[in-house]
């Protein structure tokens, strides 16, 4: 063997262990070809949109609110599929209305921005404060023919008052009595 020298075959096996290595310092000096650097971008595109479809996907999951309150209606159970749109029903504590009817006689002594005061069934005595922010334009609880003076007293309009929770003692859905009097009474 030692005559004969090195077998051909390692010989060619040797050449093309050189030849790939020449190759791989070739490619090395060069950079990547266009076409491996186009295989890698769309394979990195695939990629990000998959993780966006995730994303997208973990969103659909979860229930957000616009602003911070108390859950007063739920109507969906873990698992339920729902359609976009409201699903939960929120009162933020501190920022109570309270819808109040004015009859046509009376309307004459509201205004909007007066203060007016109010008592609940659940607190006796005690008074709260609120403020008009809003008088109908148009009567509700209208019979058909307003033409005698009799018919024209059951008109009455809906009267909008802001009001806060009092710390916490008022909440939605209590009933209150509001006292009116005219602007110039004190």
């Amino acid at each position: 063997m030692s005559k004969e020298g090195t077998r051909s075959e390692q010989i060619a096996m040797a050449k093309a262990n050189y030849e790939r290595a020449e190759a791989v310092v070739a490619e090395l000096r060069e950079g990547a070809r266009q076409e491996d650097l186009a295989a890698a971008r769309a394979t990195v595109d695939a990629a990000k949109a998959d993780r966006d479809r995730a994303r997208a996907a973990l969103r659909e999951t979860r229930i957000t609110a616009p602003i911070k309150g108390l859950v007063e209606a739920l109507d969906v159970s873990p698992g339920d599929l729902i359609k976009p749109g409201p699903v939960v029903r929120l009162v933020d504590p501190d920022d109570l209305e309270l819808t109040v009817y004015v009859s046509a006689g009376y309307l004459g002594q509201v205004r909007v921005g007066q203060q007016v005061r109010f008592t609940t069934d659940a607190f006796g005595e005690e008074t709260f404060e609120a403020t008009i922010v809003h008088i109908a334009t148009q009567g509700e609880f209208t019979p058909r023919n307003l033409q005698t003076e009799e018919e024209r007293i059951q008109q009455a309009f809906a009267v909008k008052l802001d009001l806060d929770s009092a710390g916490g003692k008022l909440r939605s859905g209590m009933t209150a009595t509001v006292s009116l009097k005219a602007p110039d009474t004190p």
